[in-house]
């Protein structure tokens, strides 16, 4: 064995080791690095319905709040003067209005 093949042996195992050993690090902060996975769990029907909310609270701002859909300050058209006029009328003459 001559001097050549001891030194390409000796450079083959140092390569190799610090490889290994690189990979090994790496390995190591993986194994660290542990991660916490959380599913979602949906609640039974049995749950569900022991865990509602009172009605009066769901429907509380029904009928607390103003609705959106419609203003207090409307005011509504008077209804014309002729027949608010011809109605009595014909309460006096005996007749009823359709």
């Amino acid at each position: 064995m001559n001097i050549n093949s001891i030194i390409i042996f000796f450079f083959c195992l140092g390569i190799f080791l610090i490889i290994h050993s690189i990979y090994q690090q790496k390995f190591m902060a993986l194994k660290k690095n542990i991660r916490v996975e959380y599913r979602f769990l949906p609640k039974t029907y049995y749950e569900e319905q022991l865990a509602q909310a009172p009605e009066s609270s769901l429907f509380k701002n029904m009928f607390d709040k103003e609705s959106p859909w419609f203003s207090r300050n409307v005011t509504l058209p008077r209804p014309p003067k002729e027949t608010a006029s011809a109605t009595p009328d014909l309460k006096k003459q005996g007749k009823t209005a359709v």
